[in-house]
């Protein structure tokens, strides 16, 4: 009634067994396929057949795909006025550093001249009240 080992195992073939015979015969024809060489000429054939087939489409002109190619040069149109935008504004750059460094210039001027009114005044005010003392 028991089965030997070895008759088990010669009914039960596993299914990755019986995958290894079209795997292994897949290998031996792609290998075979791949180091056949091939004439320049059949090589220019094959490659030319793939450009021989070509579709070609055109949409007739609507308010959407006309509006869109508007778009299109808008934006165009706005990325070249902010190049020349970025263009002036770097060369305006320096002479705006200069005008700045001259208003800070001259406002320190001021301001010094201010404070050496400032203390001249308060040098006579301190001179006028020694000569007269307050009255009480």
């Amino acid at each position: 009634m028991k089965k030997s080992l070895q008759e088990e195992k010669a009914s039960s073939i596993s299914l990755p067994a019986l995958w290894y015979a079209p795997l292994g015969l897949t290998v031996i024809v792609t290998t075979i396929a791949f180091l056949t060489p091939v004439s320049p000429e059949t090589a220019r054939r094959i490659a030319s057949g793939g450009a021989a087939v070509g579709v070609s489409m055109s949409v007739a002109p609507n308010p959407y795909n006309t509006v869109a190619f508007q778009l299109r040069q808008k934006e165009v149109q706005l990325e070249a006025r902010e190049k020349e935008l970025e263009q002036k504004e770097q060369t305006l750059g320096g002479e705006v550093i200069v005008s700045v460094s001259r208003l800070l210039w001259g406002g320190a001027g001021f301001l010094v001249l201010l404070m050496s009114l400032i203390f001249h005044h308060l040098y006579l005010d301190k001179k006028r009240f020694q000569i007269q003392p307050q009255i009480q």
